[in-house]
C-alpha cells in the first residue's frame, strides 16, 4: 500500500524548479566586424558629404570688396575670382575721379562662378544742380539723380496725369548741391502722379483657367524680384477663378528637375508664364518669348500689352524654343542685372505692378470671357 505523504505551502516553496538547458546561439558577426562597418559606413558619409561641399564651393564663390579701387583694378580682381564685371556708369561724388563708389552684389555675398557684378565709379565732379525731371517717367528721373549720387524717395499723388508722371521735386530743379559722399547721400523726392481712384482692370471670368506661372531666380540687390511679379500676377488671376499654381516658394531658389516635372504634371497648366532676369548687358529692357511670332497668339497679345503699358522701357521680341508648339508658354525677360537703368526699375514696386497687370490683362484677352455689364474695377 502506496504511502500518502501530506505536503505543505512551505515544503512547495523548496522544491527546486524546473529548468531547461538553452543552446547557446552562434553571433551573426563578431564583435570586431561590427565595429569595422560600422567605421566603414562612418568613413563612407564623411566622404560624400566632403565631396559635396567641395562641389558646392567650387561652383560658387565669394564676392570681394573692390569699393575705393581703381577701375582697372577692380575689374582685374572679380576677373581674377571669376566673376563677369562691367561698369554701370558713374556718379557725382567727393571720391577721386574713376573710384569705385558702389558695387552690386555687395562684398562678402555668395554667388555662382561667372553672374555678373556691376561697378559704379565717382565722376569727381565738383558740384551740380538738381535736374529739372518734371514730366520725366518716374525710372528715368530717379535714374538720373542716382547717377548725380543721390537718394531717391518716391511718393504718389493723385493726378490725371499719366502714372508714373513726376510732378513735383524737393529741393526744386536748380538748387545747388555739393558732390556726395555714398555712405550718407542727401535724399531727393519725386512725387509721381497715379490714378484718381487707383488703377483699373477689366473684369474677367478666367473659368478654372490652370494658370502655371513659374518666377526664376536671379539674385538682385533689390531682392527677388521675378517672385515679387508673380505675387502680384497670381493674385489677379485668383480674383477672376484662375487655378494658379506658383512653381516655387519666395523661400525656394532652385527645385530639382523631379520636383519640377512632378508640379507641372499636376498643375497641367493650359498657360504658362515664366518670369525672369536676365545676366548680360544684351538681355537688357524687357523681352518677351514665346513659340510663335503670330499676331493672334499669347505671346503676341502679352508683348503688345507690355508695350501699351510700359513705353518707357526698350521692347524686344525673339522666338522662344525648347518648349511645346502650342502657344500656351511665354517667358517675359524683365530686365537685366548688368544694367543699371533696369536696376533702377526694379526698386520700383509701381513698375512691378504695371508688369503683372498687363500680363493679366493681354492674357485676359486670349483666355477670358468678359463678365457681362462688367465695370472697371478700382
Amino acid at each position: 500500500m502506496i504511502e500518502q505523504r501530506a505536503y505543505s505551502k512551505a515544503d512547495l516553496l523548496r522544491v527546486p524548479a524546473l529548468e531547461r538547458e538553452r543552446p547557446v546561439r552562434d553571433r551573426l558577426l563578431p564583435p570586431e566586424m561590427v565595429v569595422r562597418l560600422l567605421l566603414w559606413t562612418l568613413s563612407v558619409a564623411c566622404i560624400v558629404c566632403y565631396i559635396s561641399i567641395a562641389s558646392w564651393a567650387h561652383a560658387h564663390t565669394t564676392v570681394p570688396d573692390i569699393e575705393g579701387m581703381p577701375e582697372a583694378t577692380a575689374l582685374a580682381t572679380l576677373e581674377e575670382a571669376g566673376l563677369y564685371a562691367f561698369t554701370a556708369g558713374t556718379r557725382n561724388s567727393a571720391r577721386p575721379a574713376g573710384e569705385v563708389i558702389l558695387q552690386i552684389p555687395a562684398a562678402g555675398e555668395r554667388i555662382n562662378l561667372g553672374d555678373s557684378v556691376s561697378l559704379t565709379l565717382s565722376s569727381g565732379v565738383a558740384g551740380f544742380a538738381i535736374p529739372d525731371v518734371l514730366g520725366s517717367y518716374q525710372g528715368d528721373a530717379r535714374l538720373d539723380l542716382q547717377r548725380l549720387g543721390l537718394q531717391v524717395e518716391v511718393r504718389q499723388l493723385q493726378s490725371e496725369a499719366a502714372p508714373g508722371t513726376v510732378l513735383l521735386t524737393t529741393p526744386i530743379a536748380g538748387t545747388a548741391m555739393q558732390p556726395q559722399d555714398p555712405a550718407n547721400p542727401e535724399t531727393i523726392i519725386l512725387y509721381v502722379a497715379t490714378h484718381i481712384g487707383g488703377a483699373k482692370l477689366v473684369d474677367y471670368r478666367l473659368n478654372s483657367l490652370r494658370v502655371v506661372i513659374e518666377p526664376q531666380y536671379t539674385t538682385t540687390v533689390h531682392g527677388d524680384i521675378s517672385f515679387d511679379v508673380a505675387r502680384r500676377l497670381a493674385s489677379l488671376f485668383e480674383a477672376a477663378d484662375a487655378e494658379v499654381t506658383v512653381m516655387r516658394s519666395s523661400t525656394e531658389r532652385e527645385i530639382d528637375i523631379e520636383t519640377y516635372e512632378t508640379r507641372i504634371f499636376e498643375a497641367r497648366p493650359e498657360l504658362h508664364i515664366i518670369l525672369s532676369i536676365g545676366v548680360t548687358p544684351d538681355q537688357s529692357g524687357i523681352t518677351v518669348r514665346a513659340p510663335s511670332a503670330d499676331p493672334e497668339t499669347t505671346g503676341a497679345m502679352v508683348f503688345d500689352g507690355l508695350e501699351d503699358a510700359m513705353s518707357d522701357v526698350n521692347f524686344e521680341v525673339a522666338t522662344f524654343f525648347g518648349y511645346a508648339d502650342d502657344d500656351k508658354t511665354v517667358e517675359v525677360i524683365l530686365g537685366s542685372v548688368s544694367n543699371v537703368a533696369d536696376l533702377s526699375h526694379f526698386a520700383e514696386t509701381f513698375w512691378r505692378d504695371r508688369i503683372a497687370r498687363s500680363i493679366y490683362m493681354s492674357s485676359g484677352a486670349q483666355f477670358a470671357e468678359l463678365v457681362p455689364d462688367a465695370q472697371l474695377i478700382e
